[in-house]
C-alpha cells in the first residue's frame, strides 16, 4: 500500500483534497490527474514525494 495526497489550488492556495492508502504505481497516479482538473489545478504525491502536477484547461476563456 502506498500512502496517495491529492492537492487541489484555489486562489493561489494548495489544500488537501483527498489522502489515504491504496495499491497504486506512479504512472497510474499521474494519468488519473486530468480527471481531477476539470477547473482547478492539481497535484499528486506518492509516498510523500511529488509526481505529477496539472494545470485546470481554460475551458473556453479568451486571453
Amino acid at each position: 500500500m502506498a500512502h496517495v495526497k491529492i492537492e487541489i489550488c484555489r486562489n493561489g492556495i494548495w489544500t488537501v483534497r483527498q489522502e489515504g492508502e491504496i495499491e497504486v504505481t506512479a504512472e497510474a497516479l499521474v494519468a488519473l490527474l486530468p480527471s481531477y482538473a476539470i477547473q482547478y489545478a492539481h497535484r499528486a504525491y506518492l509516498d510523500g514525494l511529488m509526481v505529477g502536477e496539472i494545470a485546470a484547461p481554460k475551458c473556453g476563456r479568451k486571453s
